[in-house]
């Protein structure tokens, strides 16, 4: 008990570095995968793969992957019903970033979405690989 008093300093740095090594693996995630700009484009291109930009519609006015579907994260357990024909095709949720995405993207599984995805890195990352955006 000595040893962990007069060492406190680094069993607390031992315990905070240990939780953040297993803090990936137990939090919890939308039960939907992240997929990078290539493994999109190509379910765009192979597999028809429609697009769901959950952002504001100010930010997806700035530009948007092509042919993306915009409705907003805050507004779309009421709007639903727009993409309920899309239930069964693969669905790509592309936000900011993928925390933003997971939101709608759990809300779609929960609703009976069967194939959904999150675009890692969001737009940016879409930015960075120098692919398309329209506007």
């Amino acid at each position: 008990m000595d040893f962990l008093l007069d060492n406190i300093f680094y069993v607390v740095a031992a315990a905070v570095s240990g939780a953040m090594l297993i803090w990936p693996l137990l939090r919890p995630k939308a039960g939907c995968p992240l997929v990078s700009t290539l493994d999109a484009t190509m379910r765009i291109n192979r597999q028809d793969a429609a697009v769901l930009d959950v952002r504001t519609a100010e930010q997806y006015a700035q530009g948007h992957l092509p042919r993306a579907r915009n409705i907003p994260a805050k507004e779309l357990p009421e709007r639903l019903n727009e993409i309920e024909r899309l239930k069964n095709k693969p669905l790509i949720v592309a936000a900011e970033t993928d925390a933003a995405a997971t939101g709608a993207a759990r809300l779609l599984k929960s609703k009976g979405f069967t194939e959904v995805l999150i675009l890692e890195g969001g737009i940016e990352a879409w930015r960075k690989a120098e692919l398309p955006l329209e506007k």
